[in-house]
Parts: structure tokens; sequence; C-alpha cells
């Protein structure tokens, strides 16, 4: 096996997310792309027409697939996107609760370091178009 590929595995033992069920085939998949990607960034490989602000989203796009996935939800959908729905759809008002809290955190934090206002709302409907 390759250096990438090592990167990659060893990674996907230190977080354990090969072990969650539900999260095997999909979770463990972004990661190893996303320890791949890290690798290469870290290794200088990545295209010259690349700046680190698209690294950096896509770094947080991966993440947010495998935080979605390790939770219960479905791998092609963000965290954040998951955030917006169970904020408008969820039965029950204390899980509506809980999860506009975390699209409120997560909006805020998108507002003050990227300028994008109604983060969880733009993921929902970018998961719907898909």
């Amino acid at each position: 096996m390759d250096v990438q590929g090592d990167v990659a595995l060893d990674a996907g033992r230190r977080t354990g997310m090969a072990d969650l069920p539900g999260v095997r085939a999909a979770g463990a998949r972004y990661l190893d792309g996303l320890a791949l990607t890290v690798a290469r960034w870290r290794a200088g490989e990545l295209p010259p027409d690349v700046s680190e602000d698209e690294f950096v989203d896509c770094l947080c796009f991966r993440v947010s697939l495998v935080l979605n996935a390790a939770t219960g939800g479905a791998p092609d959908m963000t965290f954040s996107a998951r955030c917006h729905a169970g904020a408008r759809h969820s039965r029950s008002a204390p899980v509506r609760l809980c999860w506009a809290l975390a699209a409120r955190c997560i909006d805020l934090s998108c507002a003050v370091l990227r300028g994008e206002a109604e983060h969880c709302a733009t993921a929902w409907q970018n998961h719907m178009a898909r």
C-alpha cells in the first residue's frame, strides 16, 4: 500500500468511524477521501489553481457529511441541511428546538467566519436540488 493509502487507513482507525453502525460504507468512504485530501495538502500536492479557501470549504463539506452519517443521517446530506430540516419537520417540539439551536449555532458561525447568512437553509435547498 502506498503512503496515501496508509494515511487514510490510519485516520479511519484513529477515529473509529468504521465501527459505528450505519457509517461503515458511507462514513468510512468519506473519511478515507478526507484523509487522502489532507495528506495531499500536507505534501503540497494540491493543484496550483486550488486556493486554501477552496480546500477549507471542501474539508468542511466532507466533515459535515461524515458528521451527518455518524449521527444517523443520510450519507449524502450535510449536517447543516439536516439541522434545517429537523428544525422545520420534526414531529416533537423539543426535538425541533434542539435542531433549531444547532442550526442557529452553525448559521452564526458561518455568518461570522464566512459572511454567509442562513447557511443551513441554503444547505437544505442545495440538498433538495440534487
